[in-house]
């Protein structure tokens, strides 16, 4: 299939679930330039009229209660843009990143999807540039730790490509971007990456239950290691072997951090076995770089 930016109109995907005061700061964050934006509606609670007021805005829904994977999906199937942007609904857009996505995308073809680093914002207080690379840069298939949870770092993507590759996997409850961009970059796909920062990102979205962002919930409900094993099983028999060390790697420490939350011994016991075989991988491999 070939795969060209020709139309190179972009749409933004918001998934949301019950955060109505969020979603409107993200909503008001996406530049007059871009002609659509879809809100994919995961929660309960129905859209504020107020957001609607923007001609640009189409809701659907997808949930409640779908998963972040489902959500993006349902939006990206009803986008009209040939580039998608994602952006969560409690994170912004800072000004200027999209409008230099699209002028990369008006002088080349070759690229076709990328992400940037963030802006931190912790209580309302921004922080520390974070996912700080060198410089802009096309990102290197050998450099898998990159493109961990793209998705709430500016993920932008040509239209036909997403689909071509099959979308979010709605079976991961957290971690689908990770599972998507390892198969995007398998599949031989140029990632783009910007240094300046594209996306103010929130780290926690507040204290309560219903502020708080998808994935610390399903953290919180101990589904995150699930999802993180079945993208390990997924790539790891076909992976090259920094892929495989960087899935093994993370598994570990995922594990280790959730099954942590029992006192059960036989969680302990792995814990234990995972938090050794940890220290012994970065001993081996400390030389190496993502």
């Amino acid at each position: 299939m070939n795969f060209t930016n020709l139309n190179k109109s972009a749409s933004v995907i918001i998934p949301t679930c019950d955060r109505p005061e969020l979603l409107m700061l993200a909503v008001q964050s996406v530049p007059q330039t871009v002609n659509e934006i879809i809100i994919s509606n995961d929660g309960a609670q129905l859209v504020q009229p107020d957001i609607l007021f923007d001609q640009r805005v189409k809701v659907v829904q997808s949930g409640p209660r779908s998963g972040p994977a489902v959500a993006r999906n349902v939006g990206a199937r009803v986008a009209s843009g040939e580039i998608l942007f994602f952006l969560d609904d409690d994170d912004q857009f800072l000004p200027g990143y999209i409008d230099r996505v699209m002028s990369l995308l008006a002088s080349t073809f070759d690229i076709l999807c990328g992400f940037s680093a963030v802006i931190e914002i912790e209580d309302g207080i921004a922080g520390r540039v974070k996912r700080r690379l060198d410089k802009s840069s096309v990102i290197s298939r050998s450099s898998p730790r990159a493109l961990i949870h793209a998705a709430s770092a500016g993920f932008w993507i040509n239209k036909d490509v997403f689909f071509e590759l099959g979308g979010f996997d709605e079976k991961l409850r957290v971690d689908e971007d990770t599972d998507f961009c390892l198969r995007l970059t398998k599949a031989g796909f140029k990632v783009w990456y910007e240094a300046e920062p594209g996306v103010r990102f929130r780290v926690k979205s507040g204290s309560n239950q219903e502020e708080q962002k998808i994935s610390e919930k399903s953290i919180l409900s101990d589904v995150a290691y699930e999802s993180y094993q079945r993208t390990y099983f997924k790539h790891f028999p076909t992976a090259k072997p920094m892929i495989k060390l960087f899935l093994l790697s993370r598994t570990i420490r995922r594990g280790m951090k959730d099954l942590g939350q029992t006192d059960e011994a036989i969680f302990q016991g792995l814990n234990i076995f995972w938090w050794c075989m940890a220290k012994l991988i970065k001993l081996k491999y400390k030389t190496l770089r993502y």
